[in-house]
C-alpha cells in the first residue's frame, strides 16, 4: 500500500511539472522594444494590437478557390545510356 501511496504521489508531481511545461511553451515570448519608457496606455496598445490582427480569418478561408486537384503523371522514364525518355537502358535500341 506504500508504494502505490509513493507511486501516486510522483505521478502527480510529474502532471504538475508536465502542467508548468506546457503553460511555459504558451507562453508568448515576444518582448516589446523601445529605447524610451513607455508610458501604460502604449504599452497596453501595443499590447492589444496583435490580438487584434490574430484574430482575422484563418488562412485557409482567405485563400482562392483552387482548381479541383488533378492526378500528377509520372514522367516517362530515361534510358541511363542515352539519356532519352521513352525507354530504359536494358531495352535501349542504342545497345
Amino acid at each position: 500500500m506504500q508504494s502505490t501511496v509513493l507511486l501516486e504521489k510522483e505521478v502527480s508531481d510529474l502532471r504538475a511539472t508536465n502542467e508548468k511545461q506546457k503553460q511555459k511553451c504558451t507562453r508568448s515570448q515576444r518582448q516589446i522594444h523601445s529605447e524610451e519608457g513607455l508610458s501604460v496606455q502604449e504599452a497596453s496598445q501595443l499590447i492589444t494590437a496583435p490580438v487584434e490582427v490574430a484574430e482575422a480569418p484563418p488562412r485557409a478561408q482567405r485563400r482562392r478557390p483552387s482548381l479541383p486537384l488533378q492526378p500528377r503523371t509520372r514522367a516517362l522514364p530515361t534510358c541511363g545510356l542515352c539519356k532519352t525518355q521513352g525507354h530504359r537502358r536494358d531495352t535501349c535500341p542504342n545497345r
